[in-house]
């Protein structure tokens, strides 16, 4: 009984669990088929479908890569009729199932689109056969080049290259815009300048870099663009794949040949420049040089030397050699010899001392005779 159970359970268990559901079949138009309406069909699959959104989703584009899909749409029924131009166009489809997982996505399915059903080759009649008429002229060849792509770009520098068209319609307006891709993602990205604006990769092709073609349907001229280094699609320095899309009036797109280049991420080379910085700043800082003292070595010192019992005529100044010492880092310059003269005004005091002390000398003499004279008298 135990290895029953566990047989069942390795049969049935598991493929419930991890197999995806199954993708929806598709139903017309058929698989490269030429047809006069965009309408696509497919059936319901077998399982329960999502019930809380829309249960399918559907992508269309010119290019069986889907890299950047025209056209990306959910669905709750089971038809899409889109509004697409002229030409080859590729579409898939997949379905969601009750608990919320995608199934895979179904074949890749194109089909073209034209204005009128091409007419069945009619049989060969007995009649003679017509004259040959003239063999008409081919179509020129649309051609749209990018040059001046340099092979290296920081991610944070804006670059220009040159574009050119040539034969496509003749005074019709297109809009152009630059792209990056890493090999076997299907994430583009990238900035392109109009007028003063950075336009995104993903925003609306109206919104990107408008132009006109001449008469002859040809226009050159130049394309500024850059990384977009916060989308995801940008996975740091390695190389990446880079073209220009072209889109038409209604949204057609094509693309120009892919060229491959360097991009280098600015944010890492300026976080190792920083770190180089600091350390180089982290260090003891350098004493600044205190500068020389600068004035005038011949300055006459003045100075008046006066006390009350001495005067001097002159005195000499200490001479200090501006070779041999320096104070604070500022140089001494040698100081010359200065003499100074005594003041005549300090020679009053000392008349007036002398006076006196003459005159008390007479005064007491003159005394000590007046006493001795008047004794001798009777």
């Amino acid at each position: 009984m135990l290895c029953t159970f566990i047989t069942l359970f390795l049969t049935f268990g598991p493929s419930k669990v991890l197999a995806a559901p199954a993708s929806p079949p598709q139903t017309s138009p058929a698989d490269s088929s030429t047809v006069t309406t965009t309408k696509m069909v497919w059936q319901a699959p077998s399982y329960s479908l999502y019930t809380d959104g829309s249960p399918y989703l559907i992508q269309v584009d010119e290019e069986n890569s889907f890299g950047s899909p025209y056209r990306n749409t959910y669905l709750s029924n089971t038809s899409y009729t889109p509004t697409l131009s002229y030409g080859l166009w590729y579409w898939r489809v997949k379905a969601k199932d009750s608990s919320g997982t995608w199934s895979d996505w179904s074949n890749v399915w194109s089909f073209t689109l034209a204005a009128t059903l091409p007419s069945p080759t009619p049989t060969p009649s007995p009649s003679p056969s017509p004259t040959p008429s003239p063999i008409a002229a081919s179509t020129p060849t649309q051609t749209f080049s990018v040059s001046n792509l340099p092979s290296s770009i920081n991610s944070s520098d804006p670059y220009t290259i040159t574009l050119q068209l040539a034969n496509f319609t003749a005074n019709t307006q297109y809009y152009l815009k630059g792209a990056f891709q890493k090999s076997g993602s299907s994430n583009y990205f990238g900035q392109t300048r109009v007028g003063d604006s950075w336009i995104k990769n993903n925003q609306t092709y109206s919104s990107q870099l408008p132009i006109t073609t001449d008469s002859s349907g040809n226009w050159s001229g130049n394309l500024e663009v850059k990384v977009d280094p916060e989308d995801s699609g940008f996975t740091g320095s390695d190389s990446y794949i880079f073209k220009v899309a072209r889109y038409s009036g209604t949204g057609s797109i094509s693309w120009s040949s892919e060229q491959t280049v360097s991009l280098t991420d600015s944010s890492t080379s300026t976080s190792s420049l920083s770190s180089s910085t600091a350390l180089e700043t982290s260090g003891s800082p350098s004493p600044s040089p205190i500068p020389s003292a600068s004035g005038d070595s011949s300055t006459k010192l003045q100075a008046v030397a006066q006390s009350a019992d001495l005067h001097y005529s002159s005195f000499t100044l200490p001479t200090l050699s501006s070779n041999s010492a320096t104070v604070a880092g500022i140089a001494v310059e040698n100081t010359p010899e200065v003499k100074v003269k005594s003041s005549k005004i300090a020679l009053i005091p000392t008349l007036f001392g002398v006076v006196l002390v003459a005159g008390s000398g007479v005064f007491l003499a003159f005394k000590h005779f007046s006493l001795a004279f008047f004794k001798k008298l009777p």
